[in-house]
């Protein structure tokens, strides 16, 4: 994991959520070109947003992840 140093310094205290995009990392490769679409991404991280959004979140993100994830918490 990309972040491992900072998820072992924050999870005993925070509630961390770690999450790569479809064909990246250990996640799920689907054949289907669709899957990989801006609307289902934006789907798929508004969910997890959902999911986990409390009071108050920090994100930590990687180039593209932190934008892409910004702009879903404002939408979500």
């Amino acid at each position: 994991m990309q972040f491992e140093r900072i998820y072992e310094k924050l999870k005993d205290s925070y509630n961390v959520v770690a999450f790569d995009v479809y064909g990246c990392g250990e996640n799920v490769k689907p054949d289907d070109w669709e899957a990989y679409s801006t609307e289902e991404l934006l789907q798929d991280n508004c969910a997890i947003v959902q999911k986990y959004k409390t009071a108050v979140n920090f994100i930590v993100g990687h180039r593209y992840a932190y934008h892409f994830l910004s702009i879903i918490l404002y939408f979500c």
